[in-house]
């Protein structure tokens, strides 16, 4: 976040040093400039900003991708039922224009601690994993955990973490037999 407060005068700075160039206008400056010249050099001096205020996102992004991180469980749910399904989705634009996506989703009800039986939907990533054991059918959930202590109380001061947490998607554990193999043309 302390990097972030650089951008404010990164930009007042570039403004600043374009205007008052005269940047490209030779004869008279900008007091004699008319609308497309000072938009065009509020569109350069704008561009030039954004490209230069990069610097302190990547700055951010390296110091907060340091810590080492790892899943831990957060929560374990009795799993009620599990299906896999397609979604196939799509978009009409205009005269025949749009686009079709295919997304796979695990579909699943699980009871809560409260005895509430609740679904809901799991995108199909890498992360998902699916264990056929004798136990009892669960739903396992993790969630984020830095193996340095504390450091997400201050992590957010020097650096912003981008990663995404794919890795820690729930864990299904199903009864032995549950999936069922073979194609079918």
């Amino acid at each position: 976040m302390i990097w972030l407060l650089s951008i404010p005068f990164i930009f007042y700075f570039t403004f600043r040093d374009i205007i008052s160039a005269n940047i490209p206008f030779v004869d008279g400056g900008m007091a004699n400039g008319n609308f497309i010249e000072w938009t065009f050099t509020i569109f350069v001096a704008l561009l030039l900003s954004c490209v230069i205020s990069i610097v302190p996102f990547l700055i951010a992004g390296f110091i907060g991708s340091l810590p080492n991180r790892q899943g831990t469980v957060s929560e374990k749910y009795d799993l009620v039922a599990l299906r896999e399904k397609d979604g196939i989705s799509g978009e009409f634009y205009f005269l025949g224009a749009g686009k079709i996506k295919n997304t796979e989703y695990y579909f699943w009800y699980r009871k809560d601690e409260n005895g509430e039986i609740t679904g809901g939907k799991t995108k199909r990533w890498e992360g998902v994993k699916i264990f056929e054991t004798d136990s009892t059918p669960q739903m396992i959930e993790f969630e984020t955990e830095y193996l340095i202590k504390n450091i997400e109380n201050w992590l957010w001061i020097i650096g912003i973490d981008f990663r995404s947490d794919v890795k820690w998607c729930p864990r299904f554990v199903i009864p032995k037999g549950s999936i069922k193999e073979g194609y079918s043309l």
